[in-house]
């Protein structure tokens, strides 16, 4: 027979092993993308950025060809920011105008 008198036993909170985890790998890809750049510009400016080498996936890729799909993602981001920007001033706008009451 069981015995449920008993309370469960608590669980601790293990929220930090998660933002460990998160922290981590943050810091880990950081210093991938930071290598990553750093021999882009040493291979470019030393006059090999149109030699292919291969990625994880066995496709056949170049170093300019890394760093302009880089200045393509940033620029990417630049708008993106501009039209999160635009649509956040455009609803302090409007509820500056209706006072922010709904109709309900």
């Amino acid at each position: 027979m069981l015995n449920t008198s008993r309370a469960p036993p608590k669980r601790r909170s293990q929220t930090w092993f998660i933002f460990l985890g998160w922290g981590l790998t943050t810091i880990a890809s950081v210093v991938g993308l930071a290598w990553m750049v750093t021999t882009a510009i040493r291979k470019v400016l030393a006059g090999e950025g149109l030699e292919t080498y291969r990625t994880f996936w066995l496709v056949e890729y170049n170093w300019i060809g890394f760093l302009a799909m880089l200045l393509a993602l940033l620029v990417a981001l630049v708008i993106s920011l501009f039209f999160l920007w635009r649509e956040e001033r455009q609803w302090k706008d409007l509820e500056r105008k209706y006072d922010g009451t709904t109709d309900a």
